[in-house]
């Protein structure tokens, strides 16, 4: 019971990553106020920790909305009495060179990938500071350290996420409060099976993904939530303003 009586706000709780760790930060004793745009999945989740005996609160929250993530973040302090983790876990990938991106594609990708970040830090510091502790966990990508053919407004965000850590970390040190972000790789979640299935890029299969790792495979959504919950614990209390690379060996290795 790593996380015992912490509350954590977890976002993009309705699949994927985002579920897979509030699921597993409330296996660990913490009490999670999950926030999404899809309330079903968001909901699902809730009651599934709800159903291991954890305790959960879900509210349907557009992370680009700040009166929604205030909203989500005063549940969290109004149900369980405050904020110790945050874990910002949203983001959207739009496939396109800075030439062909539309400006209100640009824009969506801006602000679900960095002003979602920007709005959960803004509202879960100051209750963090009245805890005099807190965890902070953002979601970059190996994309922030390692560019893509055609993935220009994502690779800038996920870059940006990765400056913000650091700035974010800097400021607020003085608080005893620790912001890192993970970089995950191409991760198994319903999304990814999704698009690489799909065969909208005839490119792209799932020998030529897994073979972009020096282990050979993707990620399993669990083996980020095991990251997500160091970071989160006291158990990684020195380790502050850092980008996690939690990538298989993708930035580290590339076929000829």
């Amino acid at each position: 019971m790593r996380l015992k009586d912490k509350v954590a706000v977890v976002t993009g709780t309705a699949s994927g990553i985002g579920r897979g760790a509030a699921k597993l930060l409330a296996k660990e004793g913490a009490k999670v106020a999950g926030g999404d745009i899809d309330a079903e999945g968001g909901k699902k989740t809730a009651d599934e920790i709800r159903a291991g005996g954890g305790e959960s609160i879900f509210l349907r929250t557009d992370v680009t909305q700040s009166d929604q993530v205030k909203n989500l973040v005063s549940q969290a302090v109004n149900t369980y009495g405050g904020v110790d983790v945050l874990f910002s876990n949203v983001g959207v990938v739009i496939g396109n060179t800075v030439v062909d991106v539309s400006e209100e594609e640009w824009d969506q990708v801006m602000n679900v990938n960095l002003k979602s970040m920007y709005l959960a830090c803004k509202y879960c510091i100051p209750e963090m500071q009245k805890r005099g502790k807190g965890s902070i966990i953002l979601t970059s990508s190996a994309n922030g350290l390692l560019a893509e053919p055609c993935l220009a407004t994502y690779c800038a965000t996920k870059g940006a996420i990765i400056g913000l850590t650091r700035s974010i970390a800097t400021d607020y040190g003085k608080d005893n409060i620790r912001v890192n972000c993970i970089c995950p790789t191409y991760t198994r979640t319903p999304l990814v099976e999704k698009w690489i299935d799909s065969g909208v890029d005839p490119n792209l299969s799932w020998e030529k993904v897994n073979r972009l790792h020096a282990l050979n495979r993707i990620s399993e959504v669990d083996e980020v939530a095991n990251a997500v919950l160091f970071l989160a614990s006291d158990e990684s209390s020195i380790v502050t303003g850092s980008a996690m690379v939690i990538d298989g060996g993708l930035t580290s290795f590339r076929l000829a």
